[in-house]
């Protein structure tokens, strides 16, 4: 039960940040020069853990952020830092597939959370599929693995009476479901996504089981369009000359 409370406690009061959603993009690329920067609020329920129902909502006040640029027609590459943990990822989104009413991409990330006993390297590989409704609207689905690799926290230093509490490994699985409103440069995307962990800890005598979901609302922007644009003109002007 000792490790119950202390896994329940870490996540609802140091960590709510660091489990932001992906679904901050969608599975569109940008294109090559267009970049995009946004920030994104969450609500967090633990909503089981071992089992047991858990309720109430732990709002993230510190807005987690994002950038994102295009370095091809098919590749972007993307930051994410959430303050309020401590965490910060990088990563590739690839374009497996796409046209005018949507696209298929993958997105992996490493990241990296410095927070003494909770420090912890993860990496994430989201399966995004974006469905264009309108010039104006679309729909997100996400499927979700991600790994989390907790170190020794002992030389922190307020690590001492937690020391191999939190070392150990997590697995989660999970999915969501995301839609975005945008102007010609500015984008609204609320999303919901639910995620399944299982950690095996070195304190603890059973892997602890935790389910996760999550409400969470993007604001961004998108730049270098027009540029982007003018390329493609001049290109097209020099494919036509003689």
């Amino acid at each position: 039960m000792r490790y119950n409370t202390l896994f329940l406690l870490s996540v609802s009061t140091l960590t709510t940040g660091c489990f932001a959603s992906r679904l901050t993009q969608t599975a569109e690329p940008l294109g090559e020069g267009i970049s995009e920067v946004s920030i994104s609020f969450n609500s967090t329920q633990i909503t089981t853990i071992n089992g047991e129902d858990v309720g109430g909502f732990w709002p993230n006040l510190i807005p987690n952020a994002h950038y994102g640029i295009g370095i091809s027609d098919k590749m972007d590459f993307f930051g994410n830092l959430s303050l309020a943990s401590w965490y910060g990822e990088v990563g590739v989104k690839y374009a497996l597939s796409s046209n005018s009413d949507g696209a298929l991409s993958l997105a992996p990330s490493v990241g990296l959370s410095p927070l003494g006993p909770l420090a912890s390297t993860r990496t994430t590989l989201p399966l995004l599929y974006t469905r264009r409704l309108s010039e104006t609207s679309s729909v997100t689905v996400m499927a979700e693995a991600t790994y989390r690799r907790r170190g020794d926290a002992s030389s922190s230093s307020f690590g001492e009476d937690l020391s191999g509490t939190f070392v150990g490994n997590t697995l989660g699985v999970g999915g969501g479901i995301g839609f975005e409103v945008r102007g010609r440069s500015f984008y609204v995307r609320p999303a919901l996504t639910y995620t399944y962990y299982n950690a095996t800890l070195a304190g603890a005598e059973d892997d602890q089981a935790m389910g996760m979901g999550q409400v969470a609302v993007t604001i961004g922007r998108t730049g270098g369009k027009m540029e982007a644009q003018l390329d493609r003109i001049e290109q097209k002007l020099d494919n036509m000359d003689p």
